[in-house]
This record gives structure tokens, C-alpha cells and sequence, in this order.
């Protein structure tokens, strides 16, 4: 039997952080995203994960699910 399916991830909205004067960044959190697959999800990963520093500028959350196949 394979797994043909791939999950299916619903991700937080685009999170735009609006800074006072002089400051390079800031830390930023975000709510989990929701995924779901035919296999279960086992564990969701988020590079860099909620809480982290962004610098000024457009970042990129890397999102990785793990399914139980």
C-alpha cells in the first residue's frame, strides 16, 4: 500500500509587523497552522518557528508536515 496523498495545510494569514523609530526587527509570533492527511499528521514544523526575530524586510516561513506514512 503507498501513501498517494499529500496533507492538506491551511496557514496562519500574512503577518505584517509595523515598527516604531530605530528599531531593525522584531520578534514575531503566529498562531499553528491546521493540517490534516488521510495517514494523520504526526508533527508540523515551522523554520523559524513562532517567537522568533525577523529582521526588517519580507521573510519566509518554511512549513514541513509529517505524515504516520
Amino acid at each position: 500500500v503507498e501513501d498517494r496523498e499529500d496533507p492538506v495545510v491551511v496557514c496562519p494569514n500574512t503577518i505584517i509587523v509595523h515598527l516604531g523609530g530605530g528599531e531593525c526587527g522584531a520578534f514575531v509570533n503566529y498562531a499553528p497552522l491546521s493540517a490534516t492527511d488521510n495517514c494523520a499528521v504526526v508533527d508540523t514544523v515551522m523554520t523559524p518557528p513562532s517567537g522568533s526575530w525577523f529582521p526588517i524586510g519580507d521573510s519566509i516561513v518554511e512549513i514541513v508536515i509529517y505524515d504516520a506514512a
